[in-house]
């Protein structure tokens, strides 16, 4: 029997960690799952792997705990890239060996240097999920979880390629949520400039460049400042928790972010099923797939109805966050048990509703800054003739 040090999330998604004596990583996690916990990363308690990353840990100090949070180095469009072109090179015939040092010589930056390492570390034998999850920050549970399924149970192309396409999905979804803040974010910027108007009529362009510098360098600077003070403070699962409470209660963009977050859910759930990982550490990972801590924390609820016999519909029913169309077309899925092709369903018809949402709230928005931004050019406009008839007055009483 060897000894595993483990994390892992219990049913309220809190963290625990702790060691148990197992004979190997496999059975570690067995276990784990029967404690009622999803296991996030396991390691054997006297390798020098696990030593090595403490120590990596340590000496990383400040860009772990300040920079990380802020920003990785690695983003979505990069992952979903190297997955896609491993899952391509898995499927022609190379080892997965292979496929990495060949992906991490096409590969730059932080990504690349990662690639390279498990490239190496794959060579001696070592899982790929668990040099990943060395670098949380990076890969999400959702990709460690089907990584874990693909490596017991050999489809590691087939896994590799729902990554990919899982990835592509929550791009699609960051770009259709930025095209429709693009115009409110565009007037933002423009409020920015209207202020130094007045500057540029009364004291000509050299004045205006001048306060420009000055009002957008002070500016620029205070929302740096702001961004990482957010940032850091977002760390902090209580903070993201309130937040994304609050953001739910939002008059418009509440029911869009749930819309959004349902999206994410569903799909996560559909791929995590169809991979043959269990119900219950689906819904589990799904959940964290959300991108919402309030959701997700009441969507963890059905974990334990789930190990307790219920079926998946009165599970999600108990967490009352998922809306009455869904549960219908679960139930049709518990009845007939064709639960892998009706959970795709549902996550094609939540993706069509958050689509069609982010449609309407695009227009919206776009009037409520317009309005905004006009109200902003009024008060701006009545400040610069309040000043201007003052000194005309002024000049002539003298």
């Amino acid at each position: 029997m060897k000894k595993f040090v483990y994390k892992a999330k219990d049913n309220e998604g809190n963290t625990v960690s702790g060691e148990l004596e197992a004979e190997d990583e496999r059975s570690a996690a067995a276990m784990i799952r029967q404690m009622g916990c999803w296991p996030i990363e396991i390691r054997a308690a006297s390798s020098l792997s696990a030593v090595h990353s403490v120590q990596a840990r340590s000496g990383r100090g400040l860009a772990y705990y300040l920079v990380e949070p802020i920003w990785t180095g690695v983003n979505i469009t990069q992952l979903a890239f190297f997955y896609r072109q491993l899952a391509t090179l898995l499927g022609s015939g190379m080892t997965l060996g292979e496929a990495l040092v060949a992906v991490g010589k096409r590969t730059r930056g932080r990504l690349g240097r990662i690639v390279r390492e498990a490239a190496v570390q794959v060579q001696h034998g070592r899982p790929l999920s668990e040099i990943l999850a060395r670098y949380p920050r990076v890969f999400g549970s959702l990709q460690l979880s089907l990584l874990r399924t693909a490596e017991s149970s050999g489809a590691l192309d087939r896994m590799v390629d729902q990554i990919a396409t899982y990835l592509e999905y929550e791009l699609t979804i960051r770009r259709r949520i930025a095209t429709a803040t693009f115009y409110p974010k565009l007037l933002v910027v423009s409020i920015i400039f209207i202020p130094l108007l007045p500057t540029l009529v009364l004291k000509g362009g050299k004045a205006f460049l001048g306060q420009l510098y000055l009002n957008v360098g002070s500016l620029f600077l205070k929302l740096l400042a702001l961004i990482i003070g957010l940032k850091l403070l977002f760390q902090f699962e209580s903070t993201r928790l309130v937040w994304d409470f609050v953001k739910l209660k939002f008059p418009i963009l509440g029911w869009t972010a749930h819309k959004i977050a349902m999206s994410r859910f569903c799909r996560a759930l559909a791929i995590l099923y169809s991979a043959g990982v269990p119900i219950a550490e689906s819904v589990f990972a799904a959940a964290d797939a959300s991108g919402n801590v309030y959701l997700a924390r009441k969507l963890k609820h059905a974990v334990s109805g789930l190990r307790a016999g219920k079926t998946l519909s009165e599970s999600l029913a108990s967490t009352r966050v998922v809306s009455p169309i869904v549960l219908d077309m679960v139930t049709t899925a518990d009845k007939t048990g064709e639960t892998d092709a009706i959970l795709s369903k549902v996550a094609d018809y939540m993706d069509e509703e958050s689509d069609a949402t982010l449609q309407k709230v695009g227009p919206v928005l776009f009037v409520v800054s317009i309005l905004l931004a006009g109200i902003w050019v009024a008060f701006t406009a009545v400040q610069f003739y309040a000043r201007y008839f003052t000194n005309l007055l002024g000049g002539y009483g003298q």
